[in-house]
């Protein structure tokens, strides 16, 4: 290859090369053999802060490491240099490193080496995981309530080995219990197979898993640790790995010994009742009961006793006994035995009408045949009355082998079975029989929770309880006579329901009949839920019927289902969670645990957690904790722990004591999370939020922050004294309800809105002067500066305002002030100019007006002209007052004489034109600083334009009162009118020269302005009040003498 080729092809490399480290998001560094920085990309910037000038040769530990492991990557680097080789060379892993403002963040470090001119150089690529991180703290924090969702289930869970030898991997404390074992670890290792009654189901199971990958709510009869035998129900599946091996059996168990016994009970009750059907005698009839009840229950021996009139005894009529066992003795003694009333079980249950218990005959004081008994191994008994209209027509006994506690539901049972008897009995009086047995049947399956469901041979619903009414929405008059089949069976099973059903009718029995099963039905809704089914058969008037027993288990479908996602979640939570036993020794860690303690999960077992303390709490901090959870008690707080390698982190706790059934503390858990980096924002940020709390405490301008939704989150000291409304009463308020006039509310809603979407807007970053409303209404100008802030991932706005109203009101009086030195200039120089030509023209008019004809067209012309020349010497008489005006020196005045004075004064008008005075001056008013005769022709002017604008009448309403204005004393008068107002748009230009609202009446435009230099000029104010339309408030405020 010729060197030009070469050069090009390198050139080339390098510019890939330059691309990738120019471009990537992750940092790339390279260190020499003396373990400087030789290479450093935009990434690393961005990351770390540094920039390539900054780290450029200088030792990676001085930059980027934290502190604690200098001597850690110093001794690794002094090895790596010599042989290329470490710990961490071709690895990923977790570390943390520190930026150039001394923060401190995870990132995942990719090392390599690289041999350079004969010496080993290494290149790090560097990702920030901080984000990530926090994914993982939530994913464990979701793993700890899985362990508390499968420890809180009634279920059993469990996982083991996929083979017959196999055993327990993993159970939940349910599942431990369910078996009698004390807790969980101590299931865990045993033989799966050891569980089963039967050996060789565990091997059947197997196989089938193993070829069908799941099998659901299969029943099966399982040991307990002390061989106690005991039904379940069960769904497993096997789960395999990529190459489709098995690598273990996971499983939910449910205890349904009870459902069995029920089902077994319900079966004998069945079979009695189809006995009874069937039978013709009751020596017949007894036999049978015997037998089904004997059978069906596992019981050993049965003896129905009748009550002989005559003798007034008990006698045997009737026994069945198991043909397993060797009872003749005592099968002969019951043959030849008469009882009395009270005498023995019999007796017993005879002379009290109810059933009763013997939980072992051979200790019972008052059973004659203890001894025979005993020979015979027989121990449990009980015994129930055949009872109709509360006399006892005989009793019925059963015996079992074995010693027996009371079962009242047995009892109730049989009782039920002791009344069908004597039905069968008196058949006279079996219409009453048969109501009384339907109420009872009502108030049990009323009471139900289970739908109870019978139909008869044609598969027509005959009886529907009041749960079936709940459970599938249909009335008993909507189903009674109606067929299953187009009720609640999916239309995806009828043809096989009914296929099963023809079978049924004619034979009575079937594949789900005495069995329970899940399948879906339909609601009058027409929504699908799941359901359990257990199935019987009856045989009504020589034809079979079918009552079906159904749960709505919707819930537990539910169940299933979390635990599924909840056994998933528990190992992959980003919370540390951590079991011990009620002494304090570790049993279970979860992944993050060891992740972040650098204990692994086998040597942490055993431990107590004072492994991690790091001596920064006090043994009183530690005793405290262990009272409250010994106590039964939730303990939440934080620690500052070790790390095996003795490095500190604090973290966060939650521990809860675990309780079994009876209440007792068993184990208990903690939850904890990492929070050494929250600590570490936690004191900069409260140093930051310590300055921040010094500058707007300080500061005489409202400092006011808004979060995403417009809501106030800040409102400092200022802003309760420039708006009046305090801190509480600011905060989580919508600014717009507090400080923004009306007229603004739409634009500024509009303009947030878009605001904190793109954290932007005309307003941003610009000062400008604007109105706003304080607490008690008075709207005051501010200067308002914007800026925009991102908190939390929203974006929210900082508003600066200062009060600029003294500012306007200076800036207005001086637009005033000048626009009044103009007119006395204009006055001053056109004065003579303008009054010399008017006088001549108003003497030649007079002449004329003495020639002319009264009441011709020139009289009323000459008439008009002199009217305008009157207007235009007013003008120049006030424009002289004006202009002539000298300041003098403010005396004090008795402001309530003389607006009394100037009252009388304009009296006549008042009434010409319908105007009534109202006069409210406060007694003892002190004198105010003004000049005399100025201020009362300035009262005049004000007065005279109410008047003006009252034209069609009205009510002329004069206030004076002793006020005050920022500490200071002053004399305040309201002239109130109740004319026509003046309009929004020129009340600011009201006390402007020459400016006038006056339209049919000419007016001079110079009244108001006059008497506002005059007020002005001895220190006062003048200002106004007025919505059009419902007249004016013309406010004097004239300061007093201290």
């Amino acid at each position: 290859m010729s060197l030009y080729k070469r050069t090009l092809q390198m050139n080339e490399s390098e510019e890939i090369f330059r691309q990738i480290c120019t471009y990537s998001k992750d940092a790339i560094i390279m260190i020499n053999n003396e373990s400087n920085i030789t290479f450093w990309n935009d990434a690393s910037e961005k990351i770390f802060g540094y920039s390539s000038e900054d780290a450029i040769g200088i030792q990676l530990c001085k930059l980027i490491i934290p502190e604690r492991l200098h001597e850690a990557h110093m001794a690794g680097f002094e090895k790596f240099k010599e042989t290329g080789q470490g710990s961490v060379v071709g690895k990923t892993l977790r570390l943390s490193a520190v930026r150039k403002d001394g923060a401190e963040f995870p990132v995942s470090l990719s090392l390599s080496a690289v041999l350079i001119k004969d010496k080993w150089n290494a290149i790090g690529i560097v990702r920030d995981i901080t984000e990530r991180k926090k994914i993982d703290d939530q994913l464990l924090e979701s793993e700890k309530h899985k362990k508390q969702l499968l420890n809180s289930l009634k279920d059993g869970i469990y996982q083991c080995e996929p083979h017959v030898e196999g055993v327990f991997t993993w159970v939940n404390q349910a599942c431990a219990e369910m078996f009698g074992y004390k807790s969980a670890e101590e299931m865990i290792g045993t033989k799966v197979k050891y569980v089963y009654a039967n050996g060789e189901e565990r091997m059947r199971f197997i196989e089938r898993l193993v070829k069908e990958g799941f099998a659901r709510n299969i029943n099966a009869l399982f040991k307990k640790k002390n061989g106690e035998c005991f039904f379940v129900e069960r769904t497993s599946h096997i789960m395999r790995d990529e190459k489709g091996k098995p690598v273990r059996i996971e499983g939910i168990i449910r205890d349904i010994t009870e459902r069995k016994e029920s089902e077994r009970r319900l079966n004998a009750q069945h079979s009695v009742t189809r006995v009874l059907s069937e039978s013709s005698t009751l020596k017949e009839a007894s036999q049978n009961i015997l037998q089904a009840v004997c059978e069906a229950l596992n019981w050993d021996f049965g003896v129905v006793w009748m009550h002989n009139s005559q003798d007034n005894v008990l006698y045997c009529t009737e026994l069945w006994q198991n043909p397993n066992i060797e009872i003749s003795e005592f099968k002969e003694q019951t043959k030849g035995i008469t009882f009395s009333p009270g005498i023995g079980l019999p007796g017993r249950v005879w002379s009290s009408g109810k059933p009763a218990w013997i939980i072992d005959v051979i200790m019972d004081k008052n059973f004659p045949r203890a001894a025979s008994a005993k020979k015979a191994g027989l121990h449990g008994a009980f015994g129930f009355p055949i009872i109709i209209n509360k006399v006892v027509l005989g009793t019925i006994e059963f015996f079992s082998n074995k010693p027996q506690e009371p079962d009242n539901n047995l009892l109730n049972m049989m009782s039920a079975v002791g009344n069908q008897v004597a039905q069968f009995i008196k058949r006279n009086q079996a219409i009453n029989d048969l109501i009384e047995s339907e109420e009872k049947l009502n108030k049990i399956t009323s009471a139900a929770n289970d739908a109870i469901i019978m139909l008869n041979n044609d598969e027509e619903v005959s009886y529907w309880n009041e749960a079936s009414e709940r459970i599938f929405g249909y009335s008993k008059r909507e189903v009674l006579g109606e067929k299953l089949s187009n009720l609640i069976v999916p239309e995806r099973y009828r043809d096989k329901h009914l296929e099963g059903f023809n079978k049924f009718k004619n034979i009575g029995t079937g594949n789900v009949i005495g069995k329970s099963v899940e399948v879906e039905a339909v609601k009058k809704n027409g929504d699908e839920i799941p359901i359990e089914l257990s199935l019987s058969s009856v045989q009504r008037e020589g034809k079979w019927n079918a009552i079906g027993i159904i749960r709505d288990i919707s819930e537990r479908k539910q169940d299933e289902e979390k635990i599924r996602k909840l056994s998933r979640a528990v190992e992959q939570s980003p919370s540390i969670i951590v079991i011990t036993d009620t002494k304090g020794k570790i049993e279970y860690v979860n992944p993050k645990f060891s992740q972040l303690t650098e204990y692994p999960f086998e040597e942490a077992i055993g431990k107590n957690p004072r492994v991690l303390n790091s001596g920064k709490q006090s043994t009183a901090f530690y005793k405290k904790m262990w009272k409250t959870i010994t106590s039964g008690k939730e303990w939440h707080g934080e620690f500052c722990n070790k790390k095996k390698s003795g490095e500190l982190y604090w973290e966060s706790a939650s521990i809860s004591p675990i309780k079994d059934s009876e209440g007792i503390i068993t184990h208990f858990i903690a939850n904890k999370e990492d929070i050494t980096e929250k600590k570490l924002t936690e004191e900069k940020l409260l140093e930051s939020e310590e300055q921040f709390r010094l500058i707007s405490s300080s500061a005489k301008d409202a400092i006011i922050m808004l979060d995403n939704n417009e809501k106030v989150c800040f409102w400092n000291e200022a802003s309760e004294k420039i708006f009046g409304f305090s801190k509480a009463e600011a905060i989580a308020e919508n600014l717009y309800n507090l400080i923004i006039p009306e007229r603004y509310r739409k634009q500024h809603i509009e303009g947030y809105d878009r605001f904190k979407d793109i954290g932007t807007g005309d307003l941003i970053g610009q000062t400008i002067e604007v109105e706003a409303i304080k607490k008690d209404g008075t709207e005051i100008s501010i200067e308002l500066s914007l800026s925009a802030v991102m908190r939390g991932g929203k974006w929210n706005a900082i508003g600066i305002i200062r009060d600029i109203s003294d500012r306007k009101q200076i800036e207005q009086e001086l637009r005033m002030s000048h626009k009044m030195m103009s007119v006395g200039r204009l006055t001053a120089s056109v004065f003579h100019e303008v009054l010399n030509p008017v006088n001549i023209i108003s003497s030649h008019t007079q002449l004329l007006l003495m020639e002319a004809e009264k009441g011709s067209r020139t009289e009323e012309d000459l008439r008009s002209i002199q009217d305008e020349i009157g207007r235009i010497v007013k003008i120049t008489d006030s424009l002289r007052a004006i202009s002539s005006r000298e300041e003098g020196k403010a005396v004090k005045v008795e402001i309530n004489d003389l607006l009394e004075n100037t009252l009388t004064l304009i009296k006549p008008e008042l009434n010409i034109k319908g105007i009534t005075p109202v006069l409210k001056l406060e007694k003892e008013l002190p004198e105010a600083m003004a000049h005399g005769d100025e201020i009362g022709q300035a009262f005049i002017n004000i007065v005279s334009n109410a008047i003006e604008a009252m034209p069609g009448g009205g009510t002329l309403t004069i206030i004076t009162q002793h006020a005050q204005k920022k500490g200071l004393p002053l004399v305040r008068i309201k002239i109130i009118d109740t004319g026509c107002g003046i309009a929004e748009d020129v009340i600011d230009k009201i006390f402007e020269p020459f400016f006038s609202t006056k339209k049919e009446i000419k007016g001079v435009g110079l009244g108001l302005s006059s008497s506002y230099t005059i007020i002005n000029g001895c220190g006062g104010k003048l200002s106004v009040e007025s919505e059009e339309g419902n007249g004016s408030t013309f406010i004097i405020d004239l300061p007093i003498k201290l």
